[in-house]
């Protein structure tokens, strides 16, 4: 068997990566399409710092998967610079993917149909000459009987190491035999086999893998097609890579075409507050974004009336104080006194405790003292009239702390999401929920977890839509709610004048009632660490569990 298969010596490229023994080191990746449900798994080859070339990919972007009576989003990821499959892969070797196109349009394609495939990674990979490399193209065609005099093999999950990347030896067969034994053979093929002497043993079916390279002399020439059911008695079809040079090509422009901008300074930013409770010390701090209804009341998704609100830290209860930046888009160490304003009262609807995920959340926050408002730094923002409804085609962003832009004030790129999907992928969201993601293709590893805030506007078409709900955990697979401004316009438009004219204490409205513990040593609120008014306010470092922390974890209810 070690004439036929020999485990790769070199050291691991890219994406399962490792550059082969090879002429030009072409890097091999190992390409998943993770389930909840089963796992659907591949070799692929990277054929530029973001495409990989394979035999059949799902379009993910497009695609739902159920699941526990719910649809949700389907994310496929590639493993890269590892020689061997292991269960737990490290994050510094993973690199998501949703998008993908394939030659046929009957999909899957049988296994005598054309299967080759490119997949569009979520980002660029940093290429080098050792752990990341791009294979080349042929740049001539190799015919047949040329091929069956090369050196040939195809680079797959080993037989006997079937947990690493291995070689194993090919030849290459005539046309005509494998037409007489394939009589259903599509045109820009090669037909492969593992060498006779082999046959005794094992066939095919044991040493090549769906998607895998076919190297003849060096030159990466043919994508090895999935059989199902694998048949070891007939030859391996594969998908010539020179004769579908020019559709790779034009593939991977369509990949790259059309990609979004995500991330863009915006005018929004005279609208917007950056909020959020401190300790009266300013040891520890949380905070979130808002809009600005009038001089007095910010909007957002939640908040806690501080008026009656202590929390425990190191068995000393301590006081919590609101404030509220405004007029400054972006996160600073010292906040000017004209540009800050505390807080104490709110009022949230409905809930009285920690809102649900998949249920309204809309707040009001009672500023101490009004803001001062001009139509360049800080202006109100105006409610939608009872007619609008929003169309799924609108232009809509999500204004807040961004991704790239992590400490300044953006719009994000987002997509009104159909009601009858977004219900089929969270089967208990409320009727009026607005459901919102990123657009599908963008260019970038990331979700709508990782850049909508919870507490930040919906803008669409240059309209106040909805507030961004908080999400714990946050699941990226499904859409993320919000709370339509329009529906809840009435109640909005009620309580701030309430709030504007009277105290919170007055109103008739479901206030929390929160107190110390004083057997608790620690605070069970999550931290995000800011430098604040010239002092460093929180922890060094944020826990797995701190990201994405809500306001809502940040107090004891008794």
């Amino acid at each position: 068997m070690e004439s036929l298969q020999q485990k790769q010596r070199a050291p691991p490229t890219l994406m399962l990566l490792k550059p082969q023994k090879w002429n030009n080191s072409p890097s091999i990746l190992d390409t998943w399409t993770r389930y909840d449900i089963g796992r659907i798994n591949g070799i692929g080859i990277l054929i530029k710092d973001n495409v990989v070339l394979t035999n059949y990919a799902d379009n993910l972007s497009t695609n739902l998967l159920q699941f526990s009576f719910a649809m949700a989003k389907l994310r496929g990821f590639a493993v890269y610079g590892l020689p061997r499959f292991v269960k737990d892969v490290p994050e510094h070797s993973l690199v998501n993917w949703a998008k993908a196109i394939n030659y046929g349009k009957n999909l899957p394609p049988k296994s005598f149909e054309t299967q080759i495939a490119l997949i569009k990674l979520n980002r660029r990979l940093q290429l080098n000459v050792r752990e990341v490399a791009v294979a080349t193209l042929p740049d001539k065609e190799q015919n047949i009987k040329d091929l069956q005099k090369s050196d040939c093999v195809v680079v797959a999950w080993g037989s006997l190491l079937y947990e690493d990347l291995v070689e194993t030896k090919a030849v290459v067969l005539s046309m005509d035999k494998c037409k007489r034994m394939i009589p259903e053979l599509y045109a820009n093929v090669i037909c492969i086999d593992v060498p006779d002497s082999a046959h005794k043993t094992t066939t095919h079916c044991n040493h090549f893998s769906n998607g895998s390279p076919l190297i003849c002399n060096g030159v990466l020439t043919a994508v090895v097609s999935r059989q199902n059911p694998c048949n070891g008695s007939k030859p391996r079809i594969c998908a010539s890579v020179y004769k579908f040079r020019n559709w790779i090509t034009t593939g991977i422009g369509l990949l790259g075409a059309h990609i979004p901008q995500l991330e863009e300074f915006t005018s929004y930013t005279k609208h917007m507050v950056w909020w959020g409770w401190r300790t009266t010390d300013k040891k520890y701090i949380t905070y979130s974004v808002g809009v600005i209804l009038n001089e007095k009341v910010i909007l957002t998704s939640y908040a806690v009336n501080l008026s009656k609100v202590m929390t425990v830290i190191d068995n000393e209860a301590k006081e919590l104080q609101g404030f509220t930046v405004f007029g400054i888009p972006n996160l600073l160490r010292e906040i000017p006194s004209r540009n800050s304003v505390y807080w104490k009262e709110a009022v949230c609807y409905k809930f009285e405790e920690n809102p649900k995920p998949f249920e309204p959340q809309i707040a009001l926050i009672k500023l101490s003292s009004e803001i001062q408002l001009n139509d360049k730094t800080a202006a109100a923002v105006e409610l939608p009239t009872e007619e609008y409804i929003v169309s799924e085609k609108a232009n809509c962003v999500v204004v807040g702390f961004g991704k790239n832009y992590s400490d300044k004030i953006v719009q994000i790129k987002a997509i009104i999401i159909r009601k009858d999907v977004c219900r089929s992928q969270i089967p208990n969201i409320y009727d009026e929920a607005i459901c919102i993601d990123l657009p599908v293709d963008p260019d970038e590893d990331i979700n709508h977890c990782n850049l909508y805030g919870d507490g930040a506007p919906l803008i669409c078409n240059g309209i106040l839509t909805c507030i961004v709900s908080w999400q714990k955990p946050c699941i990226h697979q499904v859409p993320r709610p919000c709370a339509s401004v329009n529906y809840f316009r009435s109640w909005i438009k009620l309580r701030a004048e309430e709030l504007k004219s009277s105290s919170l204490n007055q109103l008739h409205s479901n206030v929390i009632a929160l107190a110390a513990l004083a057997e608790k040593k620690k605070p069970t609120y999550y931290i995000r660490p800011l430098e604040f008014e010239g002092e460093t306010i929180g922890p060094e470092e944020e826990g797995p569990e701190q990201k994405n922390a809500s306001p809502c974890q940040s107090i004891y209810s008794l």
